[in-house]
């Protein structure tokens, strides 16, 4: 079996007022260890578009250009095992033409969670061993049964489970681009800056929490492209966290505080697009 998406040129991203929003469902939450309740496929929340209110992050101060979101994703409380020791990150990575690799469950035992791939240029192909859901840019959610083999394009994301095993080829002639943005129970083997995958190069640039405690309950992550100029602060969800990156070379740094308060530092009359990636749960440990 094969999903296949449209051809892209580029992103065509979301408008914030026309984001979709999607409930995870039980096919994504942890398939092993001791009995759990879980959401009943047929009671859980459907995905749906946003209704256009305003979303719960606080407006950022200073001089801000554009503001695109790029997913909103909702995690209900048993997408994780336990919330005591949590790692989040924002990890761009780059999949070189003509490689070929697979993610074996094994690697994934120590940390279950889900994995979370946005593509900003490029496509690729991926079979996950089990049941994903993929986002289409602009489109309605489809759950996509296991080992069916999905082709992602600028501005997919795609949702898995690391504890389970999937394989990723990029068997184009032009190297893909993303970012992963997993939220995992546990500490992840390597440490940091995050592990990177066989045939990738990475992580060119990463923002990470690590064993960050949580209390349990649901989390609305979002993914926002947002342009910065100098002075600019992003404040975190109230209770929430914060992981922000610029790609490449840039005018613009970011500082970053310990209740994840971002500030843009530069030169003026400068500007850099930076990715912000927030977990929303409105009573996040620290």
């Amino acid at each position: 079996m094969r999903a296949t998406g449209p051809t892209r040129e580029g992103i065509r991203p979301l408008a914030i007022r026309a984001a979709i929003t999607l409930t995870l469902l039980a096919v994504l939450l942890p398939q092993c260890s001791a009995p759990r309740a879980v959401p009943d496929m047929e009671s859980a929340s459907a995905p749906k578009a946003s209704d256009g209110g305003p979303l719960n992050t606080p407006t950022p101060t200073g001089d801000v250009g554009d503001e695109l979101l790029l997913y909103e994703i909702k995690l209900p409380e048993n997408a994780l095992p336990n919330w005591d020791r949590v790692t989040v990150s924002l990890t761009h990575f780059t999949v070189f033409p003509g490689t070929e690799t697979e993610w074996k469950a094994s690697s994934g035992a120590c940390c279950p969670g889900p994995k979370i791939k946005f593509i900003l240029e490029g496509s690729l192909t991926v079979v996950s061993e089990g049941p994903a859901q993929l986002i289409r840019t602009g489109a309605s959610v489809e759950t996509i049964p296991a080992g069916t083999e999905m082709m992602l394009g600028p501005g997919d994301t795609l949702i898995t489970r690391n504890e389970i095993g999937d394989i990723w080829a990029n068997a184009g002639p032009e190297a893909v681009e993303l970012l992963s943005t997993p939220v995992l129970s546990g500490f992840v083997p390597g440490g940091i800056p995050p592990p990177v995958p066989p045939g990738w190069m990475g992580p060119q640039e990463y923002d990470l929490r690590e064993g960050i405690s949580l209390p349990a309950g649901a989390y609305t992550l979002r993914l926002r492209r947002v342009t910065l100029r100098p002075d600019v602060v992003l404040a975190p969800p109230p209770g929430g966290r914060q992981l922000a990156i610029i790609l490449g070379v840039s005018a613009i740094v970011l500082t970053r505080t310990t209740d994840d308060t971002v500030t843009a530092r530069g030169e003026p009359d400068r500007s850099a697009v930076a990715y912000v990636l927030t977990v929303d749960g409105g009573n996040a440990g620290r």
